[in-house]
């Protein structure tokens, strides 16, 4: 079965097609070069997190001094 642009280009998947062969570094840049840039169609959004699920936090020295 032959891979199509879409899934050889899936970010999620790179890193293990240039591991097993079936992707070069070459052909990575030569792929993100040739993609449109979509500035334009970006939207900005504000959000408010109002509870992330953590109640409670500890805190552990680090060594580090400000």
């Amino acid at each position: 079965m032959e891979m199509t642009d879409e899934m050889r280009f899936d970010t999620r998947l790179i890193e293990r097609h240039m591991s097993r062969g079936r992707l070069t570094q070459a052909e990575l840049e030569q792929h993100l070069k040739g993609l449109k840039d979509q500035a334009d169609r970006a939207q900005s959004m504000a959000i408010q997190i109002t509870h992330v699920g953590v109640s409670t936090v500890n805190a552990r020295p680090t060594g580090e001094h400000e």
